[in-house]
């Protein structure tokens, strides 16, 4: 048997051999390509990431760039805008302009006066030749008012006066004027005329004017906010001396007594050493002997209401007045200790019209009688006690040091009365303990 012979077994082994290593082949062949893929997409991805990535920081150059260029731009308005101010606030434009209106100025009076000088000729000549004689006489005329001009410069640099030197520009100036008005006015009319006149006398004035302000720039350090809040103080402090003068005047008017006291102390004095309300505490004092408000008179209407009222009550006026103040004292602190809980609660305020609180007062007392009445006052007395104590005013205490401070220098002292009229009012209690604190500060029984 030849070695090529094979049986069919091994030839179909063979096949399948093959077969399945082909099979292998394409297998792998799709692992490679499914890989190559799977590379390529990656690949692609980090490509797009990368670009993503380069587009970001491109985006954000450009963003920043943008800001440095919108920087710069604000800068550069800043800048112009600063420039502007700035010349503004020194007046360049305005000079440049005076500059500019004194050369047209120049421009037209100085050959009107050529013309006219030239164009003179020797009296009794009909016609004659260009009088070159009289040229220099324009030049003389126009140019000595700037002669001037520049001395008021050199004097107000000097500290001297700049009046001589304004005259004398008014003096030249209007000379020249004058000239070319009347020969202005003879050949053109008189528009022209004064036209001519005020092109000689223009051009030195406005530069006067221009010097001027300028010396005041120099001197003007201030801005313009500063200026400004400069100028509202100003008007309000003439408000405040207008006020001042207007309540002077109704203080001398309504009592010339302590008006005349009053000037007297300031002048006494040294100027500034005396406030002037201290000074008019005491006038009033000096005048009236009793607190701010309060004069002789006021204590006689006080005592004139008193005994009209004790005229319609009668007896009953003393028992009242003292039942009426103890209960008003102890209502009135209730209100402020309601919150609190403290202090005996007001009754509700009656809704129609109540009858006369001396009929209800009279008839208390008399049911009261001595017994009663005096329980009650222990009562009211030790609710006060156990109620909490209003504290003194810093404000209170202030007046009344001062006023005892005044009394003081006339070897007084202070009363509960005085306490009350110069605090304008105030419950019993409260008036006591302010009239023992300021007595306890300085020392008096």
């Amino acid at each position: 048997m030849s070695e090529e012979y094979r049986s069919w077994e091994e030839r179909e082994a063979t096949a399948a051999k093959d077969r399945a290593a082909a099979d292998a082949l394409k297998q792998k062949s799709a692992t490679d390509q499914a890989a190559a893929a799977v590379e390529l997409q990656g690949a692609k991805a980090a490509t797009a990431t990368k670009t993503m990535r380069e587009q970001l920081a491109q985006a954000k150059l450009q963003q920043q760039l943008d800001e440095q260029a919108e920087q710069a731009k604000d800068a550069g308005k800043a800048r112009q805008n600063a420039r502007v101010e700035a010349r503004a606030e020194a007046g360049t434009d305005f000079k440049r302009m005076v500059k500019v209106f004194v050369a047209v100025c120049m421009a037209a009076a100085l050959p009107a006066q050529f013309k006219y000088f030239l164009g003179l000729h020797k009296a009794g000549e009909v016609t004659g030749g260009t009088a070159w004689l009289l040229g220099p006489l324009p030049i003389v005329l126009e140019l000595a008012a700037w002669v001037a001009v520049y001395g008021t410069s050199w004097a107000g640099r000097k500290g001297m006066s700049k009046v001589p030197f304004w005259a004398l520009t008014a003096a030249l100036s209007g000379f020249a004027a004058w000239v070319n008005y009347r020969h202005g006015t003879a050949e053109y009319g008189s528009i022209a005329g004064t036209a001519l006149a005020a092109a000689s006398f223009a051009g030195p004035l406005m530069w006067e004017l221009a010097e001027w302000l300028d010396g005041m720039a120099a001197v003007e350090t201030r801005t313009r906010e500063q200026r400004a809040a400069d100028k509202a103080a100003a008007a309000e402090q003439k408000a405040a001396a207008k006020a001042k003068a207007e309540h002077d005047a109704k203080r001398q008017a309504a009592d010339p007594a302590v008006w005349e006291r009053f000037q007297m102390i300031l002048i006494a004095h040294p100027l500034g050493a005396v406030d002037e309300e201290t000074a008019w505490r005491q006038a009033w004092d000096d005048v009236h002997r009793a607190p701010l408000g309060v004069t002789a008179q006021t204590y006689a209407r006080r005592v004139d209401a008193e005994r009209a009222l004790e005229s319609v009550m009668g007896d009953e006026r003393s028992v009242y007045r003292e039942l009426d103040a103890w209960l008003g004292d102890v209502l009135r602190t209730a209100g402020d200790d309601g919150e609190s809980g403290g202090g005996v609660l007001a009754p509700p305020a009656p809704k129609g019209p109540s009858p006369a609180p001396s009929e209800g007062a009279a008839e208390t007392a008399k049911t009261l009688g001595g017994k009663g009445l005096q329980a009650l006052r222990s009562g009211l007395q030790k609710g006060r006690r156990e109620r909490t104590e209003k504290p003194l005013s810093e404000e209170h205490l202030r007046m009344v040091r001062d006023y005892a401070e005044l009394v003081g220098k006339d070897g007084r002292t202070i009363s509960t009365r005085m306490v009350r009229d110069v605090i304008g009012g105030g419950e019993n209690g409260y008036i006591s303990r302010l009239t023992r604190q300021v007595k306890d500060e300085r020392g008096e029984k």
